[in-house]
């Protein structure tokens, strides 16, 4: 069975095919950019009139300010040349594609939906069925197999991605007989708070780490994994689908939806204006 696998839920998109579980190759857009030392070098120089990098993007600053921020492309610029090239490098037919693995979050709104999207339009245009794969989910089980046999038989793992707002969503999970089971409820949850929900022996990892390393590693007893397996992968998203799919589980191609967990700003913005102006009608 050849699997193609889509991890377009944070800032580094990622592509893979695999055969059985076994990875072909992955496509990383972030071992792309770091290995790209021009690219690099004008994000970090690029005044106002600056030209930028191809697919690389200006921003104003919140606020009205005159200053701006330099943003390198994401999956909605980067992830159909990624999958073209993925296919040209490895010789594959996007036409043997059996399976479709695609994180559905949560993570980047727009990274997600662009995701979900593409996996969607490829497996209705090729025949071949889809599975989504929780961001959490993947993130819990790199960790697991980055840490193999040091992990305790039935260790903690906590891992959590950045939901910005001072906020992280974040997922639990405990090993049974080298499994991961869902130990708790995935959740939107104030980074102070998780940080006090932090136990002895917790394996925390993931993404949402990073602004937070400092002070969970004040936490006694708390173990932090090693950044190699913080971010999610489209391997271990192939992998996981593999999985679900080999175990008779299948997405329907028309109900498979991002899994956001809470609205965007945007809609929430909508949403306070339209209450507001039914509060002024009535």
């Amino acid at each position: 069975m050849i699997t193609l696998a889509i991890e377009s839920t944070s800032k580094s998109v990622s592509v893979a095919l695999l055969s059985g579980a076994k990875s072909i190759l992955q496509i990383d857009s972030k071992e792309d950019r770091l290995n790209n030392d021009s690219a690099s070098s004008e994000r970090i120089q690029a005044g106002s009139e600056d030209k930028l990098p191809a697919g690389f993007v200006r921003k104003r600053s919140k606020g009205g300010s005159k200053t701006s921020r330099v943003f390198p492309p994401g999956a909605s610029v980067l992830l159909a040349p990624m999958i073209k090239s993925l296919f040209s490098q490895t010789g594959y037919s996007i036409k043997d594609t059996n399976l479709i693995g695609i994180a559905i979050g949560p993570g980047l709104f727009t990274g997600i939906r662009v995701g979900v999207v593409t996996a969607k339009t490829l497996a209705y245009s090729i025949g071949a069925e889809v599975v989504g794969i929780n961001t959490l989910d993947a993130i819990a089980e790199k960790t697991k197999v980055t840490l193999g046999g040091t992990l305790e038989a039935t260790a903690h793992i906590r891992p959590i991605v950045n939901a910005q707002r001072q906020q992280v969503f974040a997922g639990h999970y405990q090993l049974e007989q080298n499994e991961l089971k869902p130990f708790e409820p995935n959740e939107v949850i104030d980074r102070e708070q998780w940080i006090k929900t932090l136990n002895p022996g917790d394996v925390v990892t993931g993404a949402g780490l990073r602004p937070i390393e400092e002070a969970v590693g004040l936490k006694p007893g708390v173990v932090i994994a090693p950044k190699s397996c913080w971010d999610c992968c489209a391997t271990t998203i192939g992998q996981l689908a593999e999985k679900k799919f080999e175990s008779g589980y299948r997405d329907s191609l028309w109900d498979l939806e991002p899994l956001y967990f809470r609205p965007s700003a945007a809609e929430e913005v909508r949403a306070a204006k339209l209450a507001a102006e039914s509060k002024l009608s009535n």
